[in-house]
């Protein structure tokens, strides 16, 4: 599979903390299909986002991506779920967006993880270490 960034963007995209601007309905049926989440109801994600950093990634105010990642702020930290619409991958959109995330001040300093069966080389191509075939590890700058 050829690495993330096989063009540049072509569109201005926005990455943003938090989950106030979130398209919930986008991203709960996004996490469903790509992450087998089917028996997960709007509340059980809703409950996820409470514990978590969430990012949404957006162009021109329309949600194109999405990620979480489970932080202790110190020590520890994983990605959890990493997504970008179908028209927009292959283009440095998920690149942005998991860069915005591991810039995090609570995430930077610590030693993340990230798996993930259908794309390792992404998370290869950003730094993480394969520890096993589809588990990759970030240590801290």
């Amino acid at each position: 599979m050829p690495p993330e960034t096989t063009s540049p963007n072509t569109l201005h995209a926005d990455v943003e903390e938090g989950t106030g601007r979130l398209d919930l309905e986008w991203t709960g049926k996004h996490l469903r299909q790509l992450y087998d989440y089917r028996e997960l109801t709007d509340a059980d994600i809703g409950r996820c986002f409470l514990s978590s950093l969430c990012f949404g990634l957006y162009i021109m105010g329309k949600q194109i991506g999405f990620a979480r990642v489970v932080t202790d702020r110190a020590v520890f930290s994983t990605v959890a779920e990493i997504v970008i619409d179908e028209k927009f991958q292959r283009q440095g959109y998920g690149r942005q967006l998991l860069q915005a995330a591991l810039a995090h001040p609570w995430v930077s300093g610590t030693i993340c993880i990230a798996c993930s069966r259908r794309a390792p080389e992404f998370f290869d191509n950003l730094g993480f270490k394969r520890v096993h075939d589809w588990v990759g590890q970030r240590m801290p700058r």
